[in-house]
């Protein structure tokens, strides 16, 4: 298979995009089957109330290879719903973003993320920039 030129790619998912701009390798950004939520129980701090995505980036030629740390960062953006804001009591102050690393769900936050979620009228989307992650996570909306 050709590589494509290697540039920033955006991949458009229903409820989630992943904008990957040039890495050290090539790589690409496959959606996996959702898994079923009860097998991802709440944690401390995060309690998941939908599944949006489970995508894993892995290497252009290797797609059995993933690749978990990125340089620069990686984009995501998640788009909430008026449903995640009902069960979220109406207000952005408690919706999370959360990825699920193999035994709890990690929040994106702030300091290591540099997550901002801007209001319904600014879209109502959830951005996160990530240079390391766990593998092939899904990410959920949650409280």
């Amino acid at each position: 298979m050709q590589k494509p030129p290697q540039g920033h790619k955006v991949y458009p998912f229903v409820d989630l995009e992943i904008i990957v701009p040039d890495q050290s390798r090539w790589v690409r950004v496959v959606e996996k089957p959702l898994p079923p939520l009860e097998s991802m129980p709440g944690s401390k701090g995060f309690n998941p109330l939908r599944l949006i995505g489970n995508i894993a980036i892995v290497d252009y030629d290797d797609p059995e290879q993933v690749v978990t740390t990125f340089d620069p960062p990686i984009e995501l953006n998640a788009i909430y719903h008026d449903l995640d804001l009902y069960e979220a009591a109406h207000t952005t102050r408690t919706l999370k973003l959360a990825y699920w690393n193999g035994w709890r769900w990690v929040v994106f936050s702030t300091r290591t993320h540099h997550f901002e979620l801007l209001p319904p009228n600014d879209g109502g989307i959830g951005k996160a920039k990530i240079a390391r992650w766990a593998g092939d996570p899904p990410v959920a909306w949650g409280t």
